[in-house]
């Protein structure tokens, strides 16, 4: 008798992932694990001026490019989790839900044996979806 490959799939929001898959006996989908984003520090830049001000502007010498910084960090370290599964047994199949900038970084960082193991992607953020509501935006899942 053939074996079923299971599909795990990826939903990432902006500093969190979460594993979720199908349940074999209910179908319903079920979250069974989580990935929290690594810290990026800002770096430190030339001493700017910082005027008061009572704008709700954002004022001062913050790093624009820090927020990509991040999320490039964070869409690295997920594929490397990604490539870890696929050669260690732990990952058949592999469905991404992600942004699309997120997915772009995670599938520029994976393996050919990972790359092989996806099975669809969907650009959507569907990060704070909770479990039971993904039926309508996962129907090939």
């Amino acid at each position: 008798m053939a074996r079923h490959l299971k599909v795990k799939i990826l939903v990432v929001g902006g500093d969190s992932a979460r594993w979720v898959e199908r349940n074999h006996d209910s179908g319903d989908f079920v979250t069974t694990g989580e990935i929290k984003a690594p810290v990026v520090h800002a770096q430190q830049g030339p001493r700017q001026a910082v005027f008061e001000s009572a704008s709700p502007e954002h004022h001062g010498g913050a790093d624009p490019q820090i927020a990509v910084r991040r999320r490039d960090a964070f869409g690295r370290s997920l594929a490397e989790t990604i490539n870890a599964a696929v050669g260690d047994g732990r990952l058949e199949r592999v469905g991404l839900v992600a942004e699309a900038r997120m997915l772009h970084e995670i599938k520029a960082h994976l393996s050919g044996p990972a790359r092989a193991r996806i099975v669809f992607e969907t650009a959507k953020n569907l990060a704070n979806t909770p479990d039971h509501a993904l039926h309508s935006w996962l129907v090939h899942a």
